[in-house]
């Protein structure tokens, strides 16, 4: 269903969004601009519904939409060419303008699950471990559907290895992503924090997980040793699935605790 806005406010591109821009990672949503429309700065419309209000302005100029463009000042390869140059444009999905130059835009915009902190500078990340610029120079944690966003603490391991640095970033990546898809795990413990620290067995680095979260139930902050191992050692080396099990058994104990070590076979609770 084509959404048609006509003179709101600032004067936009005659560039944007047709037939679903709800713009986020996992759903498109549209709308379609005429050839006699005009848009305003910062309608919120087209921007993902998480986004926060202080991140619109500088979102719709990271994606080149600039004030007062005409639809037709460039060509639709320049257009997307311009999106697809923004990291935070996971993919143009649709791009296309009909017989009456009407255009038709559709995008994956891309969501952050936490807040990387690296020394004295901050960057978000996505599901994917992409790492996307600050859209405010105040940074934020919270998204304005109410999710809050964990910081990552990456300091120890910023001087890394660029390939071991991006497979650590992707394990706190998913470890994030499934966190959130059980409830179990989410709606009791909140994370909070989560600490990269590496340390070395003879020649191979390894990092440790130090998972900080909040406990719901019984107000109080817990310490979760989740751990990132390379040299594959029978009594660390341990599937996801293994510590999945044993958090969830910490749980499902209905009591209070507060740590709980799942590096090794043989997981160490502290009530």
């Amino acid at each position: 269903m084509k959404l048609a806005f006509k003179y709101i406010g600032f004067f936009v591109p005659l560039l944007l969004l047709t037939w679903g821009v709800q713009l986020s990672v996992s759903s498109v949503q549209g709308h379609s601009l005429l050839q006699n429309d005009v848009h305003r700065y910062g309608k919120s419309n087209f921007v993902p519904e998480w986004m926060p209000k202080s991140w619109v302005g500088e979102f719709l100029r990271s994606i080149h939409l600039d004030i007062d463009e005409s639809l037709f000042s460039r060509s639709l390869p320049e257009m997307e060419k311009t999106l697809r140059s923004s990291p935070w444009i996971k993919e143009v999905k649709t791009l296309r303008r009909n017989f009456k130059g009407d255009l038709t835009l559709a995008l994956n915009v891309r969501k952050p699950i936490c807040v990387l902190k690296a020394k004295a500078k901050s960057h978000y990340m996505d599901a994917e471990g992409e790492l996307l610029f600050p859209l405010n120079s105040n940074e934020l944690d919270v998204l304005s559907n109410g999710e809050i966003l964990p910081k990552v603490y990456v300091d120890e391991i910023v001087k890394d290895d660029a390939q071991d640095r991006q497979n650590w970033l992707l394990e706190v990546a998913q470890l994030i992503n499934e966190w959130d898809k059980s409830p179990l795990v989410s709606q009791r413990l909140m994370l909070k924090e989560i600490n990269m620290s590496p340390y070395r067995s003879k020649d191979i680095a390894e990092v440790r997980l130090k998972v900080t979260c909040q406990d719901r139930q019984f107000s109080n902050d817990i310490l979760i040793e989740w751990g990132v191992h390379r040299d594959y050692n029978e009594l660390e080396d341990r599937y996801s699935e293994e510590k999945w099990d044993d958090l969830k058994f910490a749980i499902g104990t209905g009591r209070a605790f507060k740590t709980l070590d799942l590096r090794y076979k043989k997981p160490d609770i502290s009530f």
